[in-house]
This record gives structure tokens, C-alpha cells and sequence, in this order.
């Protein structure tokens, strides 16, 4: 940050914790994706990151487009746009994101807001065989806002991740913490 001063320009030493919005975009109340969503925080918090966890499954989104305004709907918004970065986590259904998934993307990507913006992705699916719907996702984000995506995104499939007991196993774990660090690293760039 830097200001004025006597017409001399000063950096300000004040340092500000980097804010990163992981978004969960599952509806389901024991999904691959929320869960590995949840762990990533606690590695984003751990780098020092101020994390703003929004998860759709508490106030799902309404369907695009609004016919009319909607306070959640701008409030989400308005938290993705204020953030340094984001990851999103989101299930795979049918080797597809899910409606919620496209849903928030509509109301979020705006080029002028999130250009350049920091993003990592972490899907939920039941099968590896799924592994190219994140890589989609990405050029999506990079052709609408000009993302830049950290990795080929983190797949959370199949028994990595115990739904009924919330535990990941020791792989994922790993390949979330290299994310989580990779995205505050990039965020602060």
C-alpha cells in the first residue's frame, strides 16, 4: 500500500493476512468435495490466510438468472470478488460439474472484477474416470476472467475420503496441502 505524503510516496509496512474464499458448491450432506473443501481451509489457515468458507449447501443458490435481486446472491458475489483468490469445491456428477456449480460460476465470473484472479479446484467424484472435468472447468475460468488456475485441480475420489467418518487419506491429504500452499504462495503475488 502506498500513499502521499509531501508529494513523496511512502509504502506503508502494514502487512495484510491474504483473503482466499474456498466455496463448496455441493448440496449433498456428506460429500467428497465439502469435506476436502474443510481440510483445504485448515491448510490455508496454517499459511496464515484470512479464509472465507462459503458453502451453497447452507443458502443454495437460486437458479440463473434472477428475475428479480437477491441479498444472498450478492452477498456470495460480492465475498468472491473481495477475495485475493479462491478455490472452489465442487462434486462432479455424469463427468460434469454440477447446476449449483454453473449457477455460482454465472453469478461470479465478471472479467472486470476477477481478472487474473487466483483459483484452485477440488472436485468430489465417485471414480478417477472423472478426471477431465476439472481441466474443462479451468479453461472455462481462463477464458471468461482470465483465472489463473494453480495445477490440473484436486481430485477427491472415490474411498480417499471416508463420507461417513469425514477422514482423507494421507495421499489427498498430501496433494491438498501442496494446493493450499501453492495458493497462498500465488495469492500474494
Amino acid at each position: 500500500m502506498t500513499y502521499s505524503t509531501d508529494n513523496r510516496q511512502v509504502r506503508s509496512s502494514v502487512k495484510r493476512k491474504q483473503r482466499i474464499a474456498v466455496i463448496t458448491t455441493s448440496l449433498a450432506s456428506k460429500s467428497r468435495s465439502r469435506i476436502a473443501g474443510r481440510y483445504f481451509v485448515t491448510q490455508l489457515e496454517a499459511y496464515g490466510a484470512t479464509v472465507d468458507w462459503i458453502d451453497l449447501k447452507e443458502r443454495p443458490l437460486r437458479g440463473y438468472p434472477l428475475d428479480s435481486e437477491d441479498a444472498d446472491v450478492e452477498s456470495i458475489v460480492a465475498r468472491v470478488h473481495d477475495a485475493d483468490a479462491f478455490a472452489l469445491a465442487f462434486p462432479i456428477y455424469n463427468w460434469s460439474e454440477s447446476g449449483q456449480t454453473r449457477d455460482f460460476l454465472a453469478y461470479v465470473l465478471d472479467k472486470k472484477k476477477m481478472k487474473n484472479k487466483v483459483c484452485l479446484l477440488i472436485a468430489g467424484c465417485s471414480t478417477k474416470a472423472s478426471f477431465l472435468v476439472p481441466t474443462d472447468l479451468s479453461r472455462t475460468l481462463q477464458s471468461e476472467i482470465g483465472a489463473v488456475i494453480i495445477g490440473p485441480g484436486i481430485l477427491a475420489c472415490g474411498d480417499d475420503v471416508d463420507r461417513e467418518t469425514g477422514g482423507i487419506k494421507p495421499e489427498l491429504q498430501e496433494r491438498l496441502n501442496n494446493g493450499a500452499e501453492l495458493l497462498f504462495r500465488f495469492s500474494k503475488a
